[in-house]
Parts: structure tokens; sequence; C-alpha cells
């Protein structure tokens, strides 16, 4: 919306709507939304306001249907001659907080949001959030609306959401088990999912960074997959490897030490710091440390 026109329709409004705009963009400044958003919610706003004005609806009358009727029928038809935000996810958000201001001075009563989920709405609100402020493709939003949701449910069974009750320990604990059921890439959207929320929660002052500093990094290791120890047959054949190596680099002694981890096994021989073995290969590293001794051993 252009600054003039902006202008010229918010001033056909009346008194008590531009009122209630100031305060939605007050309000909006206050929790740290980017001045893009602001505008784009007070120009959502600003049309919805001149779309009642023009429909005769003061204040006193307005409805949660309005709200309704305004994205469902209005805006996708929308000939007002001014230009501004027109689409529906973004008006829509805005109109959201612009209710809550309408609501809070008194003007619209809150009869229809109390058959409004209340994890549904909070799920909304933080879409709000992902799409307007963090800015987050479709794709993204989806998956953290998931994971999130799931983490309400299970954490507010009754619908009743009390964000005070939230300790890191509960989310540590959460995470533990929820890791334990899915992959390891899931778990790791999962984290950010619950890291992105949280910080939603922290901008609008309802938990403290301990929340968001709770929330580990999920671990991603290539050779996750490999057991945790070999069997029997598999370091026989660790060492069978491991008893040809000393010809090839002029050890004499095949003594072997072999140490095992989930990602990989060392083995030692005289002579020698250091022997790696991933998977099909093993790299030989002198204790001499010099780039000339280190050979391939297969």
């Amino acid at each position: 919306m252009h600054r003039n026109t902006m202008k010229h329709a918010y001033h056909q409004l009346h008194a008590g709507f531009r009122s209630a705009v100031k305060k939605l963009v007050a309000t909006l400044c206050s929790l740290g939304y980017a001045d893009t958003t602001v505008s784009f919610y007070e120009q959502g706003a600003v049309h919805f306001s001149f779309w009642l004005a023009k429909r005769r609806i003061s204040l006193s009358q307005i409805k949660e249907s309005h709200f309704t009727d305004f994205l469902s029928h209005h805006l996708p038809m929308c000939s007002c001659r001014f230009v501004g935000v027109r689409q529906r996810n973004t008006v829509r958000a805005g109109l959201g907080h612009f209710a809550a201001i309408l609501r809070s001075a008194g003007y619209l009563a809150p009869t229809e949001a109390s058959d409004v989920d209340a994890v549904d709405l909070e799920v909304r609100r933080f879409d709000d959030y992902m799409l307007n402020t963090a800015g987050l493709q479709d794709a993204t939003r989806l998956y953290r609306r998931r994971y999130v949701r799931e983490f309400l449910d299970d954490f507010f069974p009754d619908g009743d959401i009390d964000i005070s009750g939230l300790v890191p320990k509960k989310i540590v604990s959460y995470l533990s088990k929820r890791s334990a059921r899915i992959k390891a890439a899931s778990t790791k959207v999962l984290a950010s999912s619950l890291r992105s929320y949280f910080r939603f929660l922290r901008l609008h002052g309802r938990c403290k960074e301990d929340l968001v500093l709770a929330v580990p990094a999920s671990a991603s290791w290539r050779l996750a997959p490999l057991p945790p120890a070999l069997t029997d047959e598999e370091i026989a054949r660790l060492l069978s490897v491991s008893i040809a190596v000393p010809a090839l680099v002029g050890a004499t002694t095949p003594s072997h030490v072999v140490y095992s981890t989930s990602a990989f096994a060392l083995v030692k021989l005289p002579g020698f710091a250091l022997r790696t073995w991933t998977g099909a290969r093993a790299y030989c590293v002198s204790s001499a440390r010099s780039p000339a001794a280190m050979t391939n051993c297969l």
C-alpha cells in the first residue's frame, strides 16, 4: 500500500478503528516483529476496517464471522482502489493480531474463539511466526508444525497450554524418548523444530532462554550404523589382513593389539604408532610421523 493511499484510507476510518490500528502497530513493535511484517499486518488491518466501514459495520457490531467473510469472500475478488498486501496467509495472520486487539478493548466477544482448540491456535501462531518473521519455506513449516503439535499434545493432553511448567530436564527427556523411535535425520528435524518453537516463545516473552539452550544438537555421524563391537569372525578377518601388513612396510614381528569403537577399529603393530581400519581399508602412520613413511596397508 503506497504511503499516500494508505494515509487516505486510514483517515476515512472511524476514530475507534484508527485507535485499534495504532494499538496493533505498537503491540507488534514491542514484540520485536520486523518492520516489513508490521507494515503488512497494518495494511491488512486497515483494509479490513475499510471494508467494514463500507458495509456500515461499527466496532460494537463486529463478529468473528466478519473475519471469515472478509478472508474467504472479499479478499480473493477485492476491487478496493488502493495497493496493499493481498496474500491470504499474511492478511489472516495480521487479522489474528488485530482481532486480539479488538477483543482486549472489549469490541469483539470471544464467543466463537472458545470453540477453537488451544493447541491448534498455538500452532497457527507459531506458523505465523515462521512465515512472516523467520521467512521459512512451506516444506520447512510443514514439518515444524507437525513436530510442535506432537510436542504440545504430549505435554498438554487436556489442551490447557501452560508453558511455565516446561523445564530443560523435561525437554531433554522428551527428545531422548522420541529419538529412540525415529531415524537420525528425523531426530535432527525434531530438534530444530522445538528449538524454533522455543525461540518463538522467547520472542513473545513466554519462556526463558534456557529452554532454547536445552535442545541439544542432533548427532548425524556418517558411520553411525557400524556395530559397537566386532564379532569373533570379524576380528579374525581384521587380523588376517593386518598380519600381511608388516611384510609390506618392513616390520618383522606380527604382534597386534586391536581397539574397536562403533565408528572404526585401531590396529597397533610394532614400529608403527596407529592403524585406522575404516570399512575395507587400513591406513598406517609411522611412529616417526614422516610423510614418506605413511603407507596404504592394503
